[in-house]
């Protein structure tokens, strides 16, 4: 018996559950059935942390391989310069012997003998670097291939060059200089 005389037994007052233990039974289920919104951010995320990488990948490939470009076109321009070099050095050779050839009074045949030749080898050298001159006398004027710098009456056809003054030459396809020429305005009236 109790001291105010109740007898023992079962408390009245329901009991309060015990809140660890449900909250330590929920946890488990909890890590077993991850929230789909969770796992789908999670996929998310990992997705965008391997297409970041990719990005990064692609980024540094796309800045090597043009730095390879530019490598390779910086290697291109001085092999092709070295080789016009090479090949315009025996011109040189040849006008400095002209010219210490007239220096020392050799006969104006032999000068011209000489230049010649010089002129034939620059020509040769040029060509193998596909330089080649436009042939303008005689032909249509051309505005891509001419630069007219006079108009000059003459028997010719209207529009046809008559008289280089100065020669144009093209590389390949592209026109380096256009030839500088005297075109024919026809007969006088």
């Amino acid at each position: 018996m109790k001291e105010n005389g109740q007898t023992a037994g079962p408390d009245p007052r329901p009991a309060d559950p015990p809140v660890e233990a449900e909250a330590e039974a929920e946890s488990p289920e909890a890590e077993a059935e991850p929230n789909p919104e969770q796992t789908r951010i999670a996929e998310l995320e990992a997705e965008l942390a391997a297409t970041r990488d990719q990005l990064l990948r692609a980024m540094a490939d796309a800045q090597n391989a043009r730095k390879r470009h530019l490598q390779d076109i910086a290697t291109i321009r001085q092999t092709a310069a070295e080789a016009l070099a090479v090949r315009l050095l025996p011109v040189l050779d040849g006008l400095e012997r002209a010219i210490l050839a007239a220096e020392s009074g050799a006969s104006l045949s032999s000068l011209l003998e000489g230049v010649k030749l010089t002129d034939k080898m620059l020509r040769e050298a040029l060509a193998e670097f596909n330089v080649r001159p436009i042939l303008a006398v005689g032909e249509a004027f051309d505005p891509t291939l001419h630069e007219a710098v006079a108009a000059v009456e003459s028997g010719a056809t209207e529009g046809t060059v008559i008289e280089e003054v100065e020669r144009g030459y093209t590389i390949g396809p592209k026109v380096l200089r256009p030839t500088k020429a005297k075109v024919s305005k026809g007969k006088a009236k």
